[in-house]
């Protein structure tokens, strides 16, 4: 067998993301369904083109309200990324819409999001001494009363 056919294929990038919708499931005069994937064909540039979500569930609040029925569900983005730099906005070549989901489902999902971009110090779960994060005594203790 050749080293060709031994090499394995691609693992296409997945990017777990959050879209919404109005209460037709349209976003820009297009119609989604849960459960299907869709291709766009051409360039992908953010805020221009291709299948557009935010990585952070509360970033999809400036582009669709929750309010006026405006519905809003986790996706998946592959094939082609682009991002822009004002929030976690991401534009994919295919998108997969997965399920939808409500406010409670929105709010847990937010907090993983921002919780995963904490990075914990080593003596984070101080609870005594300098430094220590709650702490009630010594110096730079965040929830301290003394130091």
């Amino acid at each position: 067998m050749s080293a060709a056919a031994k090499k394995a294929p691609a693992v296409e990038p997945v990017i777990v993301a959050y879209k919404g919708f109005d209460k037709d499931f349209k976003c820009r005069d297009f119609r989604y369904e849960i459960g299907k994937t869709y291709t766009h064909k051409g360039k992908v540039i953010a805020c221009e083109s291709g299948f557009h979500a935010c990585e952070n569930p509360l970033d999809m609040w400036t582009y669709y309200a929750p309010t006026n029925g405006n519905r809003f569900c986790r996706v998946e983005l592959s094939g082609e990324l682009s991002r822009q730099g004002e929030d976690s906005k991401v534009a994919g070549g295919k998108i997969t819409v997965s399920a939808e989901i409500g406010l409670p489902q929105i709010i847990a999902d937010a907090v993983k999001f921002v919780m995963a971009l904490v990075k914990a110090s080593p003596d984070s779960t101080a609870t005594t001494g300098n430094r220590a994060n709650a702490a009630t005594t010594g110096n730079r203790a965040y929830a301290a009363t003394t130091g």
